[in-house]
């Protein structure tokens, strides 16, 4: 019942939810009204979260947010994200939006995505990205992680990838294993992709 008045009357919404008082109460509403909304109308939840401080606790309600908007019109969602105050609510709406448009355009996703500065946003949005296309196309997610700075973020997404490789395709996933720097689990690595070709 809240979820439809939310579609009708946002403003009436935020007002109703300004009253109660700052605790518990108050974050579950919030999170499960959004939450909720954003399944069939992220405009709409993103209206309902408008006026409202972002606070660790609403984190997850931006993300879902700007996932869904996203599913549909990822600038807008990347917009409406970066728009935020800085904190975990943007933190979160920004690797939402990410993850509903790397579903949509993981190439668009990825650009995107090499545009953050460093930090923990754009660690996740490159992990995203990266699950996704080496699910789409493992050998351009090679190539993708390759534009990527050497580095420990650039080592742990090759990481990843070889690995998810090495689950279809273990002859391929050796080849890769020059690419992982030395460490990195890469013994372990390398003995896991040998048994997995001698059960091949």
């Amino acid at each position: 019942a809240v979820s439809g008045w939310a579609g009708t009357d946002s403003a009436a919404v935020r007002t109703w939810l300004g009253t109660l008082p700052e605790g518990p109460e108050r974050r579950v509403a919030i999170n499960g009204l959004a939450t909720s909304l954003a399944e069939t109308d992220p405009a709409g939840a993103a209206e309902v979260l408008k006026g409202f401080k972002p606070g660790g606790d609403q984190a997850y309600a931006f993300q879902r947010v700007a996932q869904q908007m996203a599913s549909s019109d990822p600038k807008a969602a990347i917009a409406w994200a970066e728009q935020l105050p800085a904190g975990p609510a943007r933190s979160q709406a920004l690797q939402g939006a990410i993850m509903g448009w790397v579903g949509l355009d993981s190439h668009a996703a990825a650009d995107y995505a090499m545009t953050l500065p460093s930090g923990p946003v754009r660690n996740e949005a490159l992990q995203a990205v990266s699950r996704q296309l080496s699910e789409q196309d493992p050998a351009a997610a090679v190539e993708w992680i390759k534009r990527i700075p050497a580095g420990p973020t650039r080592a742990n997404l090759l990481q990843n990838v070889v690995w998810q490789i090495a689950n279809n395709d273990p002859a391929r996933a050796s080849e890769l294993l020059d690419l992982v720097p030395s460490g990195n689990d890469r013994g372990n690595f390398a003995g896991d992709t040998r048994q997995q070709r001698s059960e091949e």
